[in-house]
């Protein structure tokens, strides 16, 4: 599931954005000629995993606001820490493929999963 990030507020960079009737969010500075940015929203349902769902915001290729739903909960908050302003590619270098326990995958593969999927959505 995929959706246009819902609020107002400041970019990585300090930018303020807010979203117009097109959906589209663009930023506020002194510049007339507004910077275009697209955060999507998505939530990825999980496969063979402790948790049930992901859900995340990417602003560009650039991750922020990882949710996870179920699984263990400190392990799963200190991943979504660790990937808050990481690329898709720097998460993937580091998670995909990574298994829990017996078996074949694991939250972190899940995300890195997710991500790919996000990020060719919108390209």
């Amino acid at each position: 599931t995929k959706s246009l990030y819902s609020k107002c507020g400041h970019l990585a960079d300090g930018l303020i954005f807010h979203t117009d009737p097109s959906g589209i969010y663009r930023n506020h500075d002194v510049n007339p000629d507004y910077r275009t940015v697209l955060v999507l929203n998505y939530s990825y349902t999980t496969k063979g995993t402790c948790s049930s769902e992901i859900e995340f915001d990417l602003d560009g290729d650039v991750v922020h606001n990882v949710q996870f739903v179920g699984g263990c909960n400190g392990n799963l908050k200190a991943i979504s820490s660790l990937v808050d302003g990481l690329t898709v590619e720097q998460v993937v270098d580091k998670v995909k493929g990574i298994t829990c326990g017996f078996k074949s995958t694991s939250c972190s593969d899940q995300l890195a999963t997710a991500l790919l999927e996000a990020l060719d959505t919108v390209q």
